[in-house]
């Protein structure tokens, strides 16, 4: 985590993490916003603020919106997110 920290010029309390398995547990516990998808394991769960959705049915999608709302990024319209996206994949196909 200080690497990251470090390489990135931020501290712990700007990371936000997700994690699904009881491998990411000690990291959650070194970071003030740690999330977890429903249907991750009691002991995942019991070190992150539990998200509604499962894994893979839009978490990041869930997490974007709840960051948002707790006013710890900026919001955004959806073009200004997905437009660099699109324009990213079409890089990678050329």
């Amino acid at each position: 985590m200080s690497e990251i920290c470090k390489n990135y010029n931020v501290n712990s309390e700007e990371i936000c993490f997700v994690g699904d398995d009881i491998f990411d547990v000690g990291l959650m516990k070194d970071l003030k916003y740690s999330f977890c998808p429903s249907d991750a394991p009691q002991v995942v769960k019991e070190n992150s603020k539990s998200l509604a959705s499962k894994g893979g049915d839009n978490v990041l999608v869930e997490l974007y919106e709840k960051l948002e709302s707790m006013s710890l990024i900026e919001k955004k319209d959806y073009e200004e997110i997905i437009q660099p996206l699109y324009e990213e994949d079409i890089k990678d196909m050329f």
